[in-house]
């Protein structure tokens, strides 16, 4: 069975969507910048 993305990996893809922005989707989520990156990048290698 295929691992699946996690829902907190889907926000924070919804918010880099909303804003265009690393930066900002990293605050709309109470995040650093370097944690959205890595769990975006997490998302991306789960996906292929």
């Amino acid at each position: 069975m295929a691992a699946q993305p996690s829902i907190k990996q889907l926000k924070y893809l919804v918010a880099l969507s909303e804003t265009g922005h690393f930066g900002r989707a990293a605050e709309a989520c109470f995040i650093t910048q370097p944690s959205l990156s890595a769990a975006i990048s997490e998302l991306e290698n789960l996906l292929g």
